[in-house]
């Protein structure tokens, strides 16, 4: 029985993860999420609209079958808060209200949300709590994208301040959760900041859809 519910759950949560990549001219998009156990609380959406585009990128606490199910109910708030919300820090707030009402008291949900304008060429971005910065890569140098702002279902009344980045052609822009970032090693110490990450980044080609 307990097999069942945990495929059930993988099933639920594997349906949160967008079908398809959005075809938004000027950017090219990819994204992926590999699970570390059967069902836990990471997940990515792409909000797409007239030329332009939001993803987001949300991790929720703790692990398991609750936090599956937060990260449904999560993926929820989000997509009919920004269907009357445009700008990314309203729809955080929006989210952060209703999840204060919803989650138990020991859980939260941290996320980056970004939104990117074609015509204008940015990248407004909202952080609700998630350390693991988005990266952005530009020339060979690795700036990480420091919004700040409390994770979401901790606090009601939290308001979000939005970083706006200007783009440049061929610019990367790098999203994740800690499930990156802060695997550690023998000597315990966590990918990041064992430099080996960045290597990697430097290593990419630029030629690389």
């Amino acid at each position: 029985a307990l097999e069942q519910e945990l495929s059930d759950a993988q099933r639920m949560q594997t349906a949160l993860l967008p079908e398809r990549t959005p075809e938004i001219e000027g950017i090219q998009v990819a994204g992926v999420s590999i699970a570390a156990s059967e069902v836990g609380g990471d997940f990515f959406e792409y909000l797409e609209g007239e030329e332009e585009l939001k993803i987001a990128v949300a991790d929720v606490s703790g692990k398991g079958l609750k936090a599956a199910m937060n990260a449904v109910m999560a993926s929820g708030i989000l997509n009919l808060s920004a269907e009357y919300q445009n700008e990314v820090n309203f729809i955080m707030s929006d989210m952060n209200t209703t999840l204060c009402d919803s989650m138990e008291q020991d859980m939260n949900v941290t996320m980056v949300l970004a939104q990117f304008s074609t015509q204008k060429k940015q990248m407004i971005l909202a952080n609700a709590g998630q350390h693991a910065y988005p990266l952005l890569v530009r020339q060979k140098q690795i700036q990480h994208l420091r919004a700040k702002g409390l994770a979401l279902g901790m606090m009601p009344s939290i308001s979000y301040k939005p970083l706006i980045i200007d783009l440049q052609s061929e610019d990367l822009l790098l999203f994740m959760t800690d499930g990156i970032t802060e695997p550690r090693n023998a000597e315990g110490v966590m990918y990041e900041d064992s430099g080996r990450f960045h290597q990697l980044i430097f290593k990419l080609s630029n030629d690389l859809t």
